[in-house]
C-alpha cells in the first residue's frame, strides 16, 4: 500500500473518531447558564434566565418571564437546550445571494439597457437589501445547543478504533451491550 493511502486512511479514521466523540455536550455541575429552554416530562416548555445544576438530582432556575426562582428534579426534565446566538449571519448571506441573483436575472431579462454602471449599482443595491432582510429575519430565530446530563447513559457502547499492522489497515468497531452500568431516571 502506498504511503499516501496510509496517511489518508489514518486521517479519515481520526476524523470519524473526533466527530463521533464530539456529538454530546454535557452540563457542568455548578456552572451558571444564561438563557436555557427545558422540556419537562409533561411536555411543558420552560425558558429560564438563569440555570444551574446544583447536584446530580436538582436544578435551580430563574423563570424567564416571571423572574421567580424555582428548583426542579432532574428526572422531571426530558431535554435541555442552551441559547447560542441566532441565525443572522447565515440568513444574511442567503439573503444577499438571493438579492444578487434576482437583480442579475432582472437585468438580463430586461428589454431596456441603461448601461453597465446602472446594472452594477442595481446588483449592489439588491445584494445589500437582500442581506439586510435576511439578517433581520435570521436575528429573530434563536440558535439552540442541546445539552445532556453527564450521568445519563445508553445501554450500549460503541468504540471505533484504527486496526493496523505492517501489512494492512482496517477499522475496528466494537458494539457492547452492558445493562448493568446503565443509570435509569
Amino acid at each position: 500500500m502506498k504511503p499516501i493511502y496510509k496517511i489518508a486512511f489514518t486521517l479519515s479514521i481520526l476524523l470519524i473518531a473526533v466527530s463521533a466523540s464530539g456529538q454530546i455536550n454535557l452540563l457542568e455541575k455548578g456552572k451558571k447558564y444564561s438563557v436555557m429552554k427545558l422540556q419537562l416530562k409533561n411536555n411543558r416548555i420552560v425558558k429560564t434566565r438563569s440555570f444551574k445544576l446544583l447536584n446530580d438530582s436538582t436544578i435551580e432556575l430563574n423563570h424567564y418571564l416571571s423572574g421567580e426562582y424555582a428548583q426542579l428534579k432532574v428526572p422531571d426534565v426530558m431535554t435541555i437546550s442552551e441559547k447560542k446566538g441566532s441565525y443572522a449571519a447565515a440568513y444574511g448571506v442567503v439573503g444577499a445571494g438571493i438579492g444578487l441573483f434576482s437583480c442579475l436575472i432582472s437585468q438580463v431579462n430586461s428589454p431596456y439597457s441603461f448601461g453597465p454602471k446602472f446594472g452594477v449599482s442595481v446588483a449592489f443595491g439588491g445584494t445589500v437589501i437582500g442581506a439586510l432582510i435576511g439578517t433581520a429575519f435570521g436575528a429573530s430565530i434563536p440558535k439552540w445547543n442541546s445539552l445532556e446530563f453527564s450521568n445519563r447513559q445508553t445501554s450500549y457502547l460503541i468504540r471505533i478504533s484504527p486496526n493496523y499492522d505492517l501489512s494492512s489497515y482496517g477499522i475496528a468497531i466494537n458494539l457492547g451491550f452492558d445493562h448493568s452500568k446503565t443509570k435509569q431516571f
